[in-house]
Parts: structure tokens; sequence; C-alpha cells
């Protein structure tokens, strides 16, 4: 593993300045388990909550690169008209009675 970080110093920093200009609007980092190593060794790893990374949650994914960290945005979102709890849309009128 200490080969593997030498070989990716600049890429390790990259990581992290890049972390840290978009950190409010990442959510999870994705990575391949092959990548989890770096991760786990990192300073700025913790176990807590299935593992992290300067407090953003890393997922691992299988079908991702093992050469790629990806990250997941909360800006890039598509939004759903979705109901309340009682089935009623935002832009219908809520006529709640209250049955005995």
């Amino acid at each position: 593993m200490q080969k593997f970080i030498l070989k990716n110093i600049e890429n390790i920093n990259k990581l992290n300045i890049f972390i840290d200009e978009n950190y409010s609007n990442i959510q999870q980092i994705l990575i391949s388990p092959e990548l989890i190593g770096y991760f786990e060794l990192s300073e700025f790893y913790s176990p807590l909550n299935g593992g992290t990374y300067k407090n953003k949650r890393i997922t691992q994914n299988n079908y991702l690169s093992a050469k790629q960290i990806n990250f997941l945005f909360k800006d890039n979102a598509i939004s759903f008209n979705v109901p309340c709890l009682h089935g009623i849309y935002k832009d219908e009128q809520h006529n709640l009675t209250v049955l005995e």
C-alpha cells in the first residue's frame, strides 16, 4: 500500500483539494472495493457508519472502475411530484375529515 501511496501522491492531493472545494455538495464518495485499502490507511478515514472519508460516507460499488473515485452530488438530482402521507399532492386542496 505504501508503494500505491507514493505513486499516487499527486492524485491523493487532488482528491483532498476536490473534496475540500466541493464539500457542501458531496453526498457520498463512490469507490471500487480495490481502493478501500487506501482509504482505511488514511488519516481522514473513520470506520463509523460503514466508513467515511473527511466525514463523507464511502460506498463501495463492484461495478466501478478500480482506477477512479466517483462522487454523488446533492445538486445532481431530479425531483418528483410525490404526495404527502394522505395521498394528496401539493397542488391539491387538503380537506381532511376526522372519521368517527
